[in-house]
């Protein structure tokens, strides 16, 4: 018996499965693109995090105001160490990135009205008659985005201490920045950006030469830095970050 052909493929489904398969074909082709993309992506922040960057072991966190804690300040002797093996480069990046931050913080603290500029042509906020711990007044001048002050000169010492002694009562005390972080029973007194106030310095009060705790100013006494537990109840000395003039 005589079998008739098969009957033929129509154009269009011809046509149709050829569709398909180039649907197939691209979507294969755009996923694994997608692919290559993340993993690249993910190497670069490999390479990022692991290689010429590994310098960079402190973060400097300006959006939250972390910055300015003395923990997290490099000194002087990292920022030459760090300068001078990171690439120009790569300082020239974390600058990038560092500065959109300290605006905003310089923004905020400019806005803050109550800033007193002094004869040092430094501006300050005095707290009186609001007074705190040093701890408080740590976190309330950041608050503003301002600092304890640093007195590290006798100059500024004695513009401040002239300032506090109209401002309040004799004898009234005033928190400034340093701090004793020394933990071995050692005195290792520090200003807010890390820098050592060291406890030979003629800017102490010779009747404070061996009390722990942080630094304080006290109006109508000698212009010198005096020391005390941090838990005490004291006026406290806001200044404008250096980044911010």
């Amino acid at each position: 018996m005589r079998r008739l052909p098969p009957p033929a493929r129509s154009k269009e489904t011809a046509d149709k499965k050829l569709s398909s398969s180039v649907s197939k074909i691209l979507i294969l082709s755009i996923v694994l693109l997608v692919v290559t993309i993340a993993t690249a992506i993910f190497n670069f922040f490999l390479i990022w995090n692991n290689g010429e960057f590994k310098y960079w072991t402190k973060e400097i966190s300006l959006g939250d105001n972390k910055a300015l804690d003395s923990e997290n300040i490099f000194t002087s002797e990292e920022i030459m160490t760090i300068t001078s093996e990171i690439p120009l480069v790569t300082l020239k990046k974390q600058k990038e990135k560092t500065l959109p931050m300290i605006s905003s913080i310089c923004r905020k603290a400019r806005s803050f009205n109550n800033l007193r500029i002094l004869s040092n042509g430094k501006r300050y906020f005095f707290s009186f008659p609001a007074d705190t711990t040093w701890e408080e007044a740590n976190s309330t001048c950041k608050q503003k985005g301002l600092q304890l002050a640093s007195l590290k000169i006798q100059d500024d010492i004695n513009v401040v201490w002239r300032e506090v002694t109209k401002i309040g009562d004799y004898g009234s005390v005033w928190w400034l920045s340093a701090k004793d972080l020394g933990v071995t029973g050692r005195h290792d007194f520090r200003w807010y950006d890390g820098t050592m106030l060291d406890t030979s310095s003629e800017l102490w009060s010779p009747k404070d030469a061996s009390r722990s705790g942080c630094v304080r100013l006290v109006s109508g006494w000698s212009a010198k830095l005096y020391r005390g537990p941090c838990s005490e109840i004291m006026y406290y000395i806001c200044e404008l970050p250096i980044e911010c003039y």
